[in-house]
């Protein structure tokens, strides 16, 4: 994503919870866990910093866990990002954030996702 204009601004939502950049919603499996650098989360994150996060739990009827992970660039800018991370089942790597606003012609680099399902 890159600006192309002065007047054209990229960046997140203007609260401390920063809703910007890749985004994830699932229906919240059960056992729901959620994993980040720091370990298994017990509640929601607001701001954390995490090169990855994962989330897994049952999905559907099945008994077999699955999940999802997203991995972020080390090439950004302010790597890691910051993270919101939801027991709902909204991940969202917060980049570039409140303040981000790429001169322009300049590229927001924004977190890859070779999201693949895992099984543990």
């Amino acid at each position: 994503m890159s600006a192309l204009l002065d007047e054209v601004k990229i960046g997140g939502s203007e609260n401390v919870k920063g809703y910007s950049g890749f985004t994830v919603r699932v229906k919240p499996p059960r056992q729901m866990a959620i994993h980040d650098g720091r370990g298994l989360l017990k509640q929601d994150s607001v701001g954390s910093q995490s090169p990855w996060a994962d989330i897994s739990g049952r999905f559907g009827d099945g008994e077999a866990v699955s999940g999802l992970s997203i991995l972020c660039d080390k090439r950004l800018p302010d790597f890691p990002p910051k993270w919101l991370l939801r027991f709902y089942g909204m991940q969202n790597v917060a980049y570039p954030g409140r303040t981000r606003s790429p001169s322009p012609g300049k590229a927001a680099t924004g977190a890859e996702a070779p999201a693949g399902c895992s099984q543990r």
